[in-house]
């Protein structure tokens, strides 16, 4: 059920990386787009405090990216940390199985032994009878 659950949860992160990379996309063109617009505004007019609004959204753009980028980066730590989890978990499951495996091996010899001793028992029994009579 735990490796269901990581699997889960790596299946949200991927989803996750890939629509923020879909966003960013979608936000580079929307910014390129409205450069277009506003350097076709400003060559037309010559508007100096445009031209700097347009800075200023360049840098702000910048520290979206950066901000991005270090998200991206903590997913990934995320998503290897979830790895190694899954790793762990899984190898413990193992090694449970194979502990369980030989106590059920166990078990069904320790069941044939009482069932061999019970047929002894019953044997000589049954010879004592036929003995004594």
């Amino acid at each position: 059920m735990q490796v269901t659950n990581l699997a889960r949860d790596k299946d949200d992160l991927v989803h996750r990386l890939h629509q923020d990379n879909s966003t960013d996309s979608d936000r580079l063109r929307n910014v390129q787009k409205e450069n277009v617009t506003l350097n076709h505004r400003v060559s037309r007019h010559l508007f100096i405090p445009r031209m700097l609004s347009i800075v200023c959204a360049y840098f702000t753009f910048g520290e979206q990216v950066k901000s991005l980028l270090n998200e991206l980066d903590e997913l990934r730590g995320q998503r290897e940390k979830l790895g190694l989890e899954s790793d762990h978990v899984l190898r413990l499951q193992s090694k449970q199985m194979t502990e369980f495996q030989a106590n059920v091996r166990a078990l069904e010899v320790r069941q044939l032994l009482v069932a061999c001793c019970s047929c002894v028992l019953t044997m000589a029994h049954e010879w004592d009878v036929l003995i004594r009579s």
